[in-house]
């Protein structure tokens, strides 16, 4: 998808967000890969309220939420369009939003160079 023909892209911010994806990634795929490792690492930051048994069962629940056969196939972070159009209907119809934006308008692949859109 080339951004420049999408009105909501913003070139200024491209640098930004493609650091943001390459850290988003670093800090999920440790957590899958190595849960243990993870959670003996957040139990042992200072002030952390949460001890390890607690943060192990956190995880569980967490990690659930941002995988899927979707991210299986694609990769961690890699979101379905259709998706997205259908959470924004739904918060159309809560009234929790004005209007609906198409996800196409807003969604770009530009940064993850090995993203594939279906």
């Amino acid at each position: 998808m080339n951004t420049a023909s999408h009105p909501a892209a913003l070139p200024s911010r491209a640098a930004d967000q493609a650091i943001i994806a390459a850290q988003r990634t670093l800090a999920t795929e440790p957590i899958l890969d190595h849960p243990e490792d993870a959670i003996q690492l957040v139990a042992g930051f200072p002030n952390q309220i949460e001890d390890a048994a607690k943060l192990a069962w956190r995880g569980r629940q967490q990690n659930q939420l941002f995988t899927s056969p979707e991210t299986e196939a694609h990769g961690l972070l890699w979101m379905n369009p259709a998706t997205w159009d259908q959470m924004a209907q739904f918060m159309k119809n809560a009234g929790q939003i004005p209007r609906v934006i198409p996800a196409q308008a807003a969604m770009t692949d530009q940064f993850i160079p090995a993203a594939v859109t279906p």
